[in-house]
């Protein structure tokens, strides 16, 4: 292209009436050889005008970021082209003239060339630019200040890839050795160019390059410390010896005794200035703190500053703690706009109030002394009784940062109820409202304190003032600590319940009241917590909380206007967390309240409404919350109502994608199992969930979330049997074509879909195997293959994966299947199960030596949380890993199938598949699944499968001798008496279960037949 018509091209893409032609026109030619390459010669003319450079600019950014990756091929599909990427040779070229572009290019420029250099060195560093710190290196030497602005951002980019962004591809030191040795060089001569602008008069150019100079250090040591090149470590990470990686000890030792006397000398100059009313910032104030903090961990540092720890305390902690001249303006023109500040969490990060209260409370618990300093001052002050109400503040403040050590150590700790009487009580009839406020935030933190003095009068005495404080106080930041203080005094303090009961109704509401006014998210807890504590007396107001929260909540949030379809609600403002925390506690109201049906049908309409404003409006930010919600209102009952609930959800999933599935699970669950009558009176309810389902397993969204489906179809056909016949064939070819179809990489996936099969089988085991497995139609190319391959292949990856069973449930399924493959008639038996027949006990032995496991791990968890231990550890030898149980597959299984094995891409599986399901061991994500229960799962009303294997296997010698040989004749002595000892444990069981019933029914108790707490299947009988 002409290089004048790119200019006018360039320029028309800022003419609003040209624009869309211009990028039509760029967007033709930008793959042609050459393109890239004039662009950022033009972005370089002096002569153009900088905005069309500018312009320019931006698109070789963009262009340089979608298009410099090399294409991937594997990720084509057939028969489409590769996608474009820049032409090697062009690349080359901007490599050679990047550097120098950025270095010499004003700041407007400069920022988008920088954009296209980090993109760069992703892909080309240090492979096919291995020069680039020399290239930095020689306009870093050159004397012209004017160079070093764009040089330094430059180097700043590839430090930043260094150590975040591309930390994963520099793990390998060969990749490493390029760039390390370039910043041995570079950093000497960065040392330089600082120390020479020094020395030169200061103006705002040369301190942003120092600052840049420093953030490239920054850059290089924040996360890893490369000692080859850095011989000067950060205090905080490298600095203390013993606090650091042995790597570093040599270093930390070297660096604790050389550089923390001038700096700590340096920061005692900044708070010597604040102590003089000379302004510091609060950011210099914190960062000084954080600094001390951290020197009060070394003995050397410590030794420092011990000296100046009083007057430090008292001219610096002290003032700090004591609220200021703002705050009290604050509390009269803009009380709410003062509690939003103290619970602001990312305005608390950079409080120099929060360093100087963490620099107490670390001094107090690691130096002895340091208590004694810190308490004879805030006694100093507190018994003054001509102290300002703000140092009376302030010393309160201290008192209360210090109150874990002061409860732990003596003499403070039995002094320390006699300390609060005489100094907290009269601070709740302050005239000053910060330091009522303040002396419910000391009950806060002095909350366990046993209160033993004077009967527990002492105790009844403040939990009135907080009670008068929440319910009298003119003042919103009072009611807040004394709502908070509250839950604190019922966490701590039986008594404190019983002083709270009769007013709680009162104090309930009024918490209510100033959630709406504060909008403050921590009083949701408060709430929470009363709602739990004091359930049954608030039962008759429950539809009235919840009718609060709800106009509260619907005034945070909004609605869409008549004229315009946004919704006044911004995600970053402090309504999204009020939000979310309101919507939770209705949750948390409703869970309590879930068992009884006439409080749920008063506040259920409510709970819909607040459900259907979420979904009708589209507030993404909240679906999470809104679902958990839809959950528990269907736990007990599903009523007509909740079936609109049911359509709203549908329509989500449709359209907003598939994105929430997983948070929609729990509520979809509960409409299939809670009311299963309901469920199935509407066709196209099984319909709906049959296509979320499909969407999920046949679009790729992740093998967890496919998961999640393949167990929804399973669980509508376990719970749904002999009611849904014209479900099941489609049920079964989805599981299938996702089987075996789609390439799965975890085993987890795998064992669901062969469950969603299972199931089928366990629906009508004769129709199943019999029909629909011989004549299920899967995509091309399956389709072509003879009928009974996906019968056959199924049932060789089942048997092939019978050790990737986990948990009681997969477990209980897959033994119930194959009794129910074994217990067939010669007549409806499919010929080719003939073919596995030897593999199938052999796999039973497996499963039920996995499932013995898993229960009495389940039962060593139910006694831990009956025996309220609090250890939150299960046995580890209750259920193992796929990889530890494959050693306990009998060696005669898998023989069996290498046998059987057929040919075919999609399901071959070898032994590096069981290497790379290592990698999958099952998650948190994963055994969620098993929280999901069907109906042959129920301890009482559920199947037992050791007593219908035992059935099976006592019938099977009579009614077929020759199928029975079949399956057992290539049976090991150990695994015989594996079978044989399945068949004792089913009698045991079966007594246990009767000696149960016997005992709710009120007989006696059969204690002699009980289920033996270990056994061992492999082993002797």
């Amino acid at each position: 292209m002409d290089q004048l018509k790119f200019v006018e091209v360039l320029k028309a893409t800022l003419d609003p009436v040209q624009n869309k032609q211009a990028n039509e026109h760029l967007e033709q030619v930008h793959k042609i050889i050459g393109f890239a390459p004039e662009l950022l010669k033009i972005v370089m003319l002096a002569d153009v005008p900088l905005p069309v450079r500018q312009a320019g600019a931006v698109y070789l950014k963009n262009e340089i970021g979608r298009h410099w990756p090399p294409p991937s091929e594997d990720e084509a599909k057939p028969g489409e082209p590769v996608e474009y990427s820049i032409h090697e040779q062009d690349k080359g070229l901007i490599r050679n003239s990047l550097i120098e572009a950025i270095a010499a290019s004003p700041e407007v420029i400069r920022t988008q060339l920088a954009m296209c250099f980090h993109t760069i060195i992703r892909f080309d560093f240090p492979g096919k630019w291995p020069d680039i710190v020399d290239k930095i290196g020689v306009y870093l030497e050159n004397p012209d200040v004017s160079f070093w602005p764009g040089t330094l951002l430059a180097l700043y980019q590839l430090c930043k890839g260094f150590d975040r962004k591309l930390a994963l591809r520099f793990k390998r030191g060969d990749e490493r050795k390029p760039f390390l040795d370039g910043m041995k060089r570079l950093l000497p001569l960065l040392f330089q160019r600082c120390v020479e602008l020094q020395a030169q008069s200061l103006n705002q150019d040369i301190v942003l390059i120092q600052k840049q100079i420093l953030k490239i250090f920054h850059s290089l040591i924040e996360f890893s410390l490369p000692v080859a090149v850095v011989t000067i470590p950060e205090l905080t990470r490298y600095g203390l010896p013993k606090k650091c990686s042995k790597e570093y000890n040599h270093i930390a030792s070297w660096h604790i005794k050389t550089f923390p006397p001038t700096v700590i000398q340096v920061l005692f100059k900044f708070l010597e200035a604040h102590s003089m009313k000379i302004y510091v910032s609060q950011r210099v104030l914190q960062g000084v703190l954080n600094y001390l903090t951290i020197a009060l961990m070394s003995p050397t540092c410590y030794k420092m500053l011990k000296p100046h720890i009083p007057s430090l305390l008292e001219k610096t902690i002290f003032p700090i703690m004591c609220f200021s001249e703002k705050d009290e303006r604050t509390m009269k023109e803009d009380p709410i706009e003062l509690i939003k500040q103290k619970y602001d969490v990312l305005e608390g990060l950079m409080s120099a109030e929060l360093a100087a209260t963490t620099f107490l409370e670390k001094g107090c618990k690691l130096r002895k002394d340091f208590l004694d300093k810190a308490m004879f001052l805030a006694s100093k002050v507190l018994t003054d009784p001509g102290a300002a109400f703000n140092t009376k503040d302030g010393a309160l403040h201290m008192v209360g940062a210090v109150s874990k050590t002061l409860m732990k150590k003596e003499p403070y700790k039995s002094q320390l109820e006699a300390l609060l009487v005489a100094n907290l009580i009269p601070a709740f009839d302050s005239p000053c409202g910060l330091l009522r406020a303040r002396a419910n935030w000391v009950v806060q933190r002095f909350a366990s304190l046993p209160f033993k003095s004077d009967n527990g009068e002492n105790l009844k005495r403040i939990v009135l003032l907080i009670l008068r404080s929440l319910l009298s106080d003119p003042e919103l930041p009072v009611k807040v600590e004394s709502a908070m203080a509250i839950q604190e005094i019922l966490s701590n303090h039986d008594e404190g319940m019983r002083l709270l009961e009769p007013q709680i109704q009162e104090i309930v509401m009024e918490i209510l009241k100033v959630m709406r006014e504060t909008k403050n998210d921590e009083l949701t807890n408060v709430l929470q917590h009363i709602v739990r504590v004091y359930s049954k007396q608030l039962g008759p107001i429950v539809s009235q909380i919840i009718n609060h929260l709800a106009q509260t909540f619907i005034e945070l949030v909004g609605t869409k206007s008549t004229d315009d379809e946004s919704l006044a609600y911004d995600k970053s403002d402090e309504n999204a967390i009020a939000a979310m925390g309101i919507i939770t506690t209705m949750d948390d109201i409703a869970e309590v309240f879930e068992e009884e049906p006439e409080i749920m049908a008063t506040i259920e309409p409510i709970l819909l409404n607040v459900i259907s404003h979420i979904f009708s409006n589209s507030i993404l930010d909240l679906y999470e919350e809104a679902f958990t919600l839809a959950g528990t209102l269907t736990t007990e009952r599903v009523s007509e109502d909740c079936w609109k609930l049911f359509e709203m959800i549908y329509q989500v999933f449709e359209r907003d994608g598939s994105d929430y599935f997983e948070e929609m699970m729990t509520a979809l669950y509960h409409f299939i199992t809670v009311n299963t009558d309901g469920f199935l009176a509407n066709n196209d309810r099984v319909l709906a969930l049959f296509n979320i389902c499909k969407k999920i397993l046949t679009s790729n969204q992740g093998e967890d979330m496919e998961c999640h489906a393949a167990k929804l179809l399973e669980i509508i056909l376990l719970n749904c049997k002999g009611r849904i016949d014209a479900c099941v064939p489609v049920f079964v070819e989805l599981a299938l074509s996702r089987l075996m179809c789609q390439e799965i990489v975890t085993s987890e996936l795998r064992t669901m879909c062969i469950q969603v099969v299972i199931a089928a089988i366990l629906y009508n085991p004769v129709w199943v195997l019999g029909d629909v497995l011989l004549n299920v139609r899967l995509p091309p190319p399956s389709n072509v293959v003879p009928a009974g391959y996906a019968l056959e292949k199924f049932i060789a990856q089942w048997m092939h994966d019978i050790d990737c069973f986990l948990g009681i449930h997969d477990r209980k399924t897959s033994i119930l299947g194959i009794c129910a493959m074994m217990s067939l008639d010669p007549q409806t038996r499919p010929a080719c199960l003939s073919n596995y027949a030897d593999a199938f006990l052999p796999s039973l032995v497996v499963l039920f030596d996995g499932i013995k496991r898993a229960y009495e791990a389940r039962a060593a968890e139910r006694s831990d949380e009956e025996d309220e231990s609090g250890d939150s550890d299960t046995d580890s030898k209750g259920e193992l890993g796929s990889d530890e149980e494959e050693e306990h597959l009998d060696a005669t299984v898998k023989p069996v199938l290498a046998r059987r094995k057929m040919n075919s891409d999609t399901l071959e599986t070898d032994d590096d598949d069981d290497d790379d399901d290592s990698d999958y061991a099952p998650d948190e994500d994963f055994a969620d699944l098993e929280m999901y229960s069907t109906v042959i799962d129920d301890d009482e009303t559920g199947l037992d499968e050791f007593a219908i294997f035992k059935e099976v296997m006592s019938m099977m010698p009579m009614r077929d001798p020759g199928w029975y040989e079949s399956l057992t004749s290539k049976l090991e002595k150990k695994q015989m008496e594996s079978i044989q000892a399945v068949g004792v444990l089913a009698d045991q069981r079966k007594a246990a279960a009767e000696s149960k019933k016997i005992e709710k029914s009120g007989g006696y108790k059969f204690t002699q037949q009980t289920v033996p707490s270990s056994f061992n299947f492999g082993g002797p009988n």
